[in-house]
């Protein structure tokens, strides 16, 4: 684990992780989560004050502030591993430890500097006390252990992320059925079944006649221009989850099946988890991998809890086991070929490493290029990006934003709006970004490649506007980076 995900915590930044770094450093500069002159970023403040707390003690560099999820997501799998261990059965913490070592989407999380690593922690941990509380062997000390433990991770997640309570309420509901019901007698499930259809029956019929389900169905649906593809795409995880696991994903429902012969409550729990977890987000406006970082630990319960009982159910086959050292290793070698066909592997390795993988692109390299134009930034009255905050990071400003995505997130009204969370003005469209050049002396437009002529960033409008007013600075190609000079000589302060 310390290898490969260490090694992953020294690729390039990412756009969202820069909100809690830049943040961090204004509390330290002012004691406020100051981004820019103007800005304040308030959001997942416990996140942003450790990653303050940690520059302050180790220095100020991206690795340092990734521990603020590297911790807690190493701890996940740590004290998974023992709960299952210890609770059930040896082998299935072995089991679920490894594949979640070997797991992209606990990797990208653990070294996402933002709530993801913090939050899978503690609705793993709200969900593991759930099935102790519901299971029937449990003693009442055991049982009361994991009630005040359920009532702090409940705590936790309401400050990181309210909104992920409704999915772990639903997946609650959904596992107290499967371990309680069973044990009822049949009537008493009827009357059961039919008395929570009709509450949620009518609490449907008051919502909407409250506005309340179209509301909430407006928000569930919501996106952002640059994640539009996305948005309408109902197997954007079905995809991703065939790439990484190409042996694991199909069998899943084979491997629920062979898990049930050794822990059938905890493989039923984890498939409604998983499987609902699943559903929930492929439905969702806003996608991303890292989104269902919190629900891969029980999707890999499933595929351990299988492999395990698919161990036990060979073992009592009538045949002769490999006794033999050459026996033993072709065992191990067939073992290592399914772990190392699912492409998981691969792409973990290749984060430690640092190696792009398609349809990945190679980090642009914006503190080389800000090196680069150093003299020229220092005289340049604006500095204007569609990365708002990578502009800030590199350049240590800037002073407008020429995104889509952006202004439609922060509800623009006018050509020019202003996002609050980092100070920096959005600007609409060309007209807009017209009128603010015509009104400065000079100024600088830097982009990297991916996001120039994005429709979601950048626009053909936009960017044809720049190019065709602005002069071309050249740049090393292997930057990734583009930049534009604007001078204007006859402005006169009148005249704005």
């Amino acid at each position: 684990m310390v290898l490969l995900w260490g090694g992953a915590l020294f690729q390039a930044a990412r756009f969202d992780e820069l909100y809690h770094v830049l943040a961090a450093r204004g509390w330290l500069e002012t004691g406020t989560y100051r981004i820019g002159t103007d800005g304040r970023y308030l959001r997942g403040v416990p996140i942003t004050w450790s990653v303050a707390q940690l520059f302050w003690l180790l220095g100020d560099y991206l690795f340092v502030a990734r521990l603020v999820s590297l911790i807690p997501t190493a701890i996940l799998v740590l004290a998974g591993s023992w709960w299952l261990s210890t609770r059930f059965n040896r082998p299935l913490g072995y089991a679920w430890a490894t594949i979640c070592v070997l797991s992209p989407f606990l990797v990208e999380i653990a070294t996402f500097v933002r709530w993801y690593g913090l939050l899978a922690l503690l609705a793993g941990l709200f969900l593991a006390c759930l099935v102790e509380l519901l299971l029937p062997d449990r003693s009442p000390r055991d049982r009361t252990i994991a009630a005040m433990l359920l009532a702090f991770a409940a705590a936790g997640i309401s400050v990181l992320q309210l909104e992920i309570l409704a999915p772990l309420l639903l997946f609650g509901t959904l596992m107290a059925a499967r371990l309680i019901l069973p044990a009822w007698p049949r009537p008493r499930i009827v009357r059961a079944l039919l008395m929570v259809g009709l509450l949620a029956g009518l609490a449907v019929v008051a919502g909407l006649a409250s506005g309340v389900v179209t509301e909430l169905w407006a928000k569930y649906r919501w996106s952002v221009p640059w994640a539009a593809d996305a948005s309408n795409d109902p197997i954007f995880y079905h995809r991703y989850l065939l790439i990484y696991y190409p042996v694991f994903w199909p069998l899943t429902g084979m491997l629920w099946l062979a898990g049930r012969r050794i822990a059938p409550a905890l493989a039923d729990c984890a498939v409604l988890i998983a499987g609902t977890g699943l559903l929930f987000h492929a439905g969702a406006g806003l996608k991303a991998t890292r989104y269902i970082g919190y629900l891969a630990p029980w999707l890999h319960l499933i595929w351990a809890i299988g492999l395990v009982g698919l161990w036990h159910y060979l073992r009592q086959l009538p045949i002769a086991w490999p006794a033999s050292r050459w026996g033993q290793a072709i065992v191990a070698a067939a073992v290592v070929f399914v772990i190392l066909g699912n492409a998981a592997s691969i792409r973990v390795v290749s984060l430690a490493l640092g190696i792009t993988v398609p349809p990945e692109q190679p980090s642009a390299d914006w503190h080389g290029v800000a090196r680069i134009l150093s003299p020229e930034t220092a005289e340049t009255e604006l500095i204007i990006s569609p990365s708002e905050l990578e502009a800030l990071d590199a350049f240590g400003r800037a002073d407008y934003a020429l995104n889509h995505s952006l202004y439609v997130e922060v509800q623009g009204q006018g050509p020019v709006t202003v996002d609050p969370r980092t100070g920096v003005k959005v600007l609409r469209d060309p007209e807009a970004l017209h009128a603010v050049l015509t009104c400065a002396r000079s100024a600088l437009v830097v982009s990297d490649t991916y996001r120039w002529r994005d429709p979601g960033k950048a626009p053909d409008a936009m960017a044809t506007y720049v190019e065709q007013e602005l002069l071309e600075i050249t740049l090393p190609p292997d930057s990734h980076m583009r930049a534009w000079r604007w001078e204007n000589f006859k402005v006169q302060a009148t005249d704005c």
